[in-house]
């Protein structure tokens, strides 16, 4: 599996500015349902389960690293209680005011969420509300094809 990278995400990385400050102060959430098309597609059928956040604050990434590798801020506790019980397929990482149409003018990443063979892994995907919920790692790496 791969991130998948809103058509806004991709402008911007062309015209303005570095993926840090583009997701700096973006917020992850994690879904229950069918998994959208595409990061641009509107949720349709889905249940917010979690939403991630520095300790209730947008989270942000480390500055600089020697490897073209985009990682958490190692300071930042990353986390959030589920506010849903259900099954997570996907999630988002979004601006805070992002409402979840259809648009191509919001910042947004999609991956699927699970195991070790999906983009976020996490230890159970099935989610009990009010239950803890932590990412320890998450990384965006710049890959080179040949």
């Amino acid at each position: 599996m791969a991130f998948k990278f809103s058509t806004e995400v991709r402008r911007q990385q062309c015209f303005s500015g570095s993926l840090k400050s583009i997701l700096d102060g973006c917020v992850i959430r994690m879904f229950s349902g069918p998994i959208p098309s595409g990061p641009d597609a509107a949720l349709s059928g889905n249940d917010l389960l979690c939403e991630i956040t520095a300790s209730g604050n947008p989270l942000t990434f480390e500055t600089g690293s020697a490897t073209p590798t985009l990682t958490k801020n190692l300071s930042e506790v990353w986390q959030g209680d589920a506010v849903k019980t259900g099954y997570a397929t996907f999630f988002r990482m979004v601006k805070q005011s992002d409402t979840g149409a259809n648009s191509t003018a919001e910042v947004r990443i999609q991956g699927t969420v699970g195991g070790p063979a999906d983009d976020l892994t996490v230890s159970n995907p099935t989610f009990v509300i009010g239950s803890p919920q932590r990412i320890e790692y998450f990384a965006i790496a710049v890959l080179e094809y040949a």
